[in-house]
């Protein structure tokens, strides 16, 4: 029992574990815990999330004034100030706030999307100052008079930003004047919307309109003063930089020199999609064969992914591990829009042919990159349900998804296989692609040799040549054997012709997952006979040419299913997709299973013998006769009898004599047969004893091809054997497509007990007798 000088211990720890709303309620709690949390509180400052978005404002009030505004955020970060070690600016007041109260001990800064009122005059930053102004009744406070005064005048120079209206000039010189004052920091980042990094560059045409929008091109390079002026900033005033994110441009320049201004930096992102045409390549190969950066770990590059661009990464950055790849839309200028004089600035950094160009680099020579553990390929305009990125624990090349399959990811893929480079730590291949050819799936594995993951995903379903995108005639990539890949896990593969021979050859796969495209049974029972590690498998059959469309029709249509339930490996724990039909009698004759420890199971079961609509009147009627309702009932419902003679004898004892006619002899008969087969089926369903989800069907649509008039499912009911599913003890989920006869009231009352399963869901999709076409989900209840 923790006593009363241990309370402070256990606060610590359990503050490690809370976010900034809970902090605030914390510091409402009394003194102590007031003093103990407010650190926490106050640690990392971000004005537009709770707390900070009420704390900074004035009460009542959703948009204050922006003078009371200014006032309030002055005294609050007078007073704890000294807490703060990270800080979001989102607007001028914060940045003057954090300026006025001298903030020097910040460890991270960010720059973010300013809110769209605040952007609405260029003499924004003016009228803050004028404001921050009019608090000189204040006595507490000390501002500065005017901006003639300003602290940043001397010390940031106003020559190397662009020669813009004063007011976002004046924040930009205050921006960086706010980022000297901190040599603790360990990161920084602007947001694209920021204007803090318009710095005078070499070439800067005029404003071009697209799509109404204007769009700034690409500074292709930094004057000397501006590029001085970085990097005084950063090797003398934060020399302890880790993580850089900057966009408008600069970054481009910037990355050409990271190995000269920021030795020690480990992370670097481009905040904003811009072209890094072959000048820019060019100018990052020179640079990276003078002073390649060895520290950097995380790389985002936001550019058309080229294979001089791949090269150049090589080059320029030989430690990174995690390195994502972002498209750009085509208007963004180009080379061709290269100015004369160009040449003369890549001369002087030690290459080029005096024109601004150069030549191409190899293409021959092979790069080794093996310290990348992640490369991500994301689209310009990602699918905003598409997650395009990993886990920071796993190794993996990631890519977008597209509407389209002629995607961007697709030509992405191409140039990196163009670069001629190989990956030899990731591990993990995902992205919407399409691989047309087995040529091609070689390619692929030699470029990624370690690769023992693919996840691939399409909604189109044409198909792309890579050929087209590679453009050399002479790409002769040398081919591995695919039987030697170490491929485990492959996902979502949706319109590779041939993928069933191919994944024959890989003997080592844990997991497939097809969709989307519909394999040949044969085939599938090439890869279960060869694959003896299966886990976890998902694929969709074709339907057979001579498919089983009515009553008497052939069985070996589905045949081969079977087979693939006979020969799945022991290993198995997953079998589900569509089309997975088999018919009774051919279950019930197969042999034994290797793979009794499945554990989720969908399988259609078609061909039991069920009674007509006229059948099961002819039983309604004679279940109406005046017999003894207890003897009926054991008639109707019987299951151990081994005759239909045997029934009318029953019958004849109970029933006063009555005589069965032709018709109902038959249907007891049908009704016998069809019983005997159901509980053979069950039986041989209860062998799987390890089976936690069963799945009877998995698409409605599989059930139409049936005719309306036709009952060729499992019955589900007591008297045809369902008790034989008792022996599956860890049922946990079944899901019924299409069962013609609904569990009634007996039967519900048996599965909620045996397995603790309740119905969850039920959706009628299809009308067949009275509407008994439904699909039903029963689960069990969480905790049970």
């Amino acid at each position: 029992m923790p006593t009363i000088t241990h309370i402070p211990e256990i606060l610590h720890e359990i503050a490690r574990y809370l976010d900034p709303p809970s902090y605030f309620a914390c510091t409402k709690v009394c003194l102590q815990w007031k003093q103990l949390f407010t650190p926490y509180l106050w640690h990392t400052v971000d004005p537009s999330l709770p707390p900070f978005n009420r704390i900074f404002n004035r009460p009542g009030k959703r948009i204050p004034e922006r003078r009371r505004r200014l006032e309030r955020v002055l005294r609050l970060l007078r007073e704890f100030g000294g807490f703060v070690r990270e800080l979001v600016i989102t607007d001028n007041t914060v940045l003057l706030a954090a300026m006025e109260v001298r903030l020097e001990e910040l460890e991270g800064v960010r720059f973010r999307r300013v809110r769209l009122e605040d952007w609405k005059l260029e003499e924004e930053f003016w009228w803050e100052r004028r404001c921050l102004q009019d608090i000189t009744s204040t006595p507490s406070l000390s501002v500065v008079k005017t901006l003639d005064t300003c602290p940043w005048k001397d010390v940031i120079p106003r020559s190397v930003f662009h020669d813009w209206y004063e007011g976002p000039a004046a924040r930009t010189r205050a921006t960086w004047f706010l980022i000297r004052n901190n040599p603790g920091l360990k990161g920084l980042s602007f947001h694209k919307s920021w204007s803090s990094l318009k710095f005078e560059n070499g070439y800067q045409p005029d404003y071009t309109r697209n799509q109404g929008l204007y769009i700034m091109p690409l500074p292709l390079y930094l004057l000397d003063e501006a590029e001085s002026f970085l990097q005084e900033m950063f090797s003398t005033h934060i020399p302890e930089l880790k993580h850089l994110e900057m966009g408008h441009g600069i970054e481009g320049s910037l990355l050409n020199v990271l190995g000269k201004f920021l030795p020690k930096l480990e992370s670097f992102v481009q905040s904003e999609r811009v072209c890094l045409n072959g000048f820019a390549v060019r100018m990052l190969n020179e640079e990276a064969e003078r002073a390649p950066h060895r520290s950097l770990r995380r790389l985002v590059v936001k550019g058309e992914l080229s294979g001089d661009l791949v090269r150049g990464l090589v080059k320029a950055f030989p430690g990174v591990r995690e390195v994502e790849v972002q498209g750009v839309p085509r208007f963004i200028p180009d080379e061709s829009m290269i100015p004369p004089g160009f040449g003369n600035r890549l001369n002087r950094h030690g290459g080029g042919n005096g024109n601004g160009n150069s030549t191409t680099m190899p293409r021959k020579e092979v790069l080794e990159w093996p310290s990348v553990e992640s490369f991500t390929i994301s689209p310009y305009k990602p699918d905003p349900y598409d997650l395009a990125t990993i886990s920071k624990h796993s190794k993996g090349l990631t890519g977008g998804r597209y509407t389209k399959p002629h995607s961007a990811f697709n030509e992405n893929l191409g140039g990196l296989l163009d670069a001629r480079v190989r990956f030899q730590g990731v591990t993990h291949f995902k992205g919407s692609i399409t691989l047309p050819s087995a040529d091609m799936f070689q390619q692929l594995f030699w470029a990624f040799p370690a690769t023992t993951r693919i996840e691939c995903s399409s909604r189109g379903r044409g198909e792309i040549s890579f050929a087209d995108n590679l453009g050399d005639n002479d790409y002769n990539i040398e081919q591995r054997p695919i039987q030697e890949l170490a491929l485990r896990n492959i996902i979502g593969i949706a319109s590779l012709q041939g993928v069933e021979s191919l994944l024959s050859w890989m003997p080592h796969l844990v997991d497939i997952e097809i969709s989307g495209y519909e394999l040949d049974a044969a085939a599938v029972l090439e890869v279960v006979r060869d694959c003896r590690r299966l886990r976890n498998v998902w694929f969709d059959l074709k339907k057979p040419d001579d498919y089983y469309e009515e009553e008497g029709g052939t069985s070996l249509a589905f045949q081969v299913m079977v087979d693939i339930l006979v020969e799945c490996p022991e290993t198995l724990k997953s079998l589900r997709g569509r089309g997975h039909i088999v018919l009774a009698q051919d279950l019930v004759e197969s042999q034994e299973w290797e793979c009794k420890g499945v554990e989720e199971l969908d399988i259609e079961i078609f061909g039991v013998p069920r009674l007509t609509k006229g059948q099961e009147e002819v039983l309604d009627a004679l279940s109406k006769l005046n017999t003894d309702t207890i003897a009926k009932q054991q008639l109707l419902q019987e299951k151990d009898v081994d005759a239909a003679e045997q029934i009318r004898d029953r019958l004849r004892q109970f029933g006063h004599g009555h005589e069965l006619t032709s018709a109902e002899t038959e249907a007891l008969d049908r009704r016998l047969v069809s019983y005997a087969i159901q509980r053979k089926v069950y039986q041989r369903l209860g062998e799987l004893t390890q089976l936690k989800r069963l799945t009877f069907g998995r698409q409605s649509d599989y059930l139409t091809r049936f005719a309306p008039a036709r009952l060729d499912t499992l019955e589900f009911s007591l008297a045809s054997g369902l008790a034989e599913l008792g022996a599956l003890r860890c049922l946990r989920e079944v899901e019924f497509f299409g069962i013609d006869l609904l569990m009634e009231e007996r039967e519900m009352e048996w599965v909620e007990q045996m397995w603790g399963l309740k119905e969850e869901s039920r959706e009628q999709i299809g009308l067949r007798y009275g509407g008994r076409y439904w699909y039903t989900c029963l689960k069990r209840a969480e905790g049970n």
